[in-house]
């Protein structure tokens, strides 16, 4: 699993005890911090072929970013 993001862009639902935090501000991880988290985990051998972009709304990412 891959956090390309922190929290979520919308941060408005009544319903999400998740993400609507005031203290969680929406982000989005910059590339550098991301692959760093992909070297640290494909050296100690745990990337195979797929990887999972998590959190709340990681697809907010341009298409050619991800």
């Amino acid at each position: 699993m891959l956090q390309a993001t922190i929290g979520c862009s919308h941060n408005n639902c009544t319903y999400c005890a998740m993400y609507r935090k005031d203290e969680q501000k929406f982000r989005i991880r910059p590339v550098d911090e991301i692959k760093a988290i992909i070297d640290e985990a494909s050296g100690q051998g745990l990337i195979t072929d797929r990887v999972f972009i998590a959190d709340g709304n990681a697809l907010v990412l341009a298409q050619k970013k991800l």
